[in-house]
């Protein structure tokens, strides 16, 4: 023990020179083995397969070729061009020697005008108690409907219809009784709804109810030399081979779409 205590310094030490040594002469091994490693990867990457390359797209440079080579046919006297085809004919204007001269009125949708718009109307008349009244069937009121605007030809041009307090309202009714104002018998007025719109409005003997359900237009394209009358919204008309929808008309102007295109116009009223 009195030996390990005086020389534990130099055993320590002689073990790591011992693992040093073997660490040496180890390496030699490694690096032959990694050299082997490289050669490997080096012989693959020099040998190995190559993908050829993908051909180059050449369509569009083909199609300029083509387009190029390719014999174009000038049709000077058809087609919407004013070069060799005018679009109309010019007029002399109201100055000296015809100046300023008055150009052809434009074609297509641009051509279109609004000659005129018309309301139309909802007027609703109550005319009195029903002669059908019973006391069986109750009291029964008679009102006398026209809504121009609707698309029900009957009620467009005006019609009769007869209620009573507790019907069940029906599809084809254009009102529906809400309340009686003074007496059932002899009513002063009578508060109605609307069934397309649920506004509730007041009418009497006296005092009918009238309003603007919408409007109709009238339209005139001055190339084609055609009128379009009484349009209203959900109407078509055909312009230069193409179909129009009306999809909106107001006291100011007219609103159509293209059938294919969906691309819409407004056509404004100048009075």
């Amino acid at each position: 023990m009195e030996f390990l205590k005086n020389h534990y310094e130099k055993l320590i030490l002689s073990v790591v020179l011992l693992g040093l040594a073997i660490a040496a002469g180890y390496l030699p091994f490694e690096v032959a083995k990694v050299r082997e490693r490289l050669a490997e990867v080096t012989t693959a990457i020099e040998d190995g397969r190559v993908e050829p390359l993908k051909p180059l797209d050449l369509s569009t440079n083909e199609a300029v070729l083509r387009r190029a080579t390719s014999r174009v046919e000038f049709a000077f006297g058809k087609g919407t061009h004013g070069l060799f085809n005018p679009a109309g004919t010019w007029r002399k204007g109201p100055g000296p020697g015809g100046w300023p001269p008055i150009p052809p009125p434009p074609s297509g949708v641009e051509g279109l005008t609004v000659t005129s718009i018309t309301p139309l109307l909802l007027k609703i008349e109550y005319q009195g108690i029903s002669q059908g009244s019973s006391a069986a069937f109750g009291t029964r009121y008679r009102f006398y409907i026209q809504n121009q605007a609707s698309t029900n030809a009957a009620l467009a041009r005006g019609r009769i219809v007869i209620l009573a307090t507790n019907d069940k309202p029906a599809a084809s009714d254009p009102i529906l009784i809400k309340d009686i104002i003074g007496p059932p018998e002899e009513p002063d007025a009578i508060r109605v709804q609307l069934t397309d719109t649920r506004e509730q409005v007041t009418v009497s003997k006296d005092k009918p109810h009238t309003e603007v359900a919408g409007y109709s237009a009238d339209l005139r394209h001055e190339r084609e030399g055609r009128t379009f009358s009484r349009l209203r919204p959900g109407s078509k008309l055909t312009v230069a081979g193409a179909t129009y929808n009306v999809v909106a008309i107001r006291d100011t102007d007219v609103t159509i779409e293209d059938d294919q295109s969906k691309r819409r116009t407004v056509i404004p009223f100048r009075r």
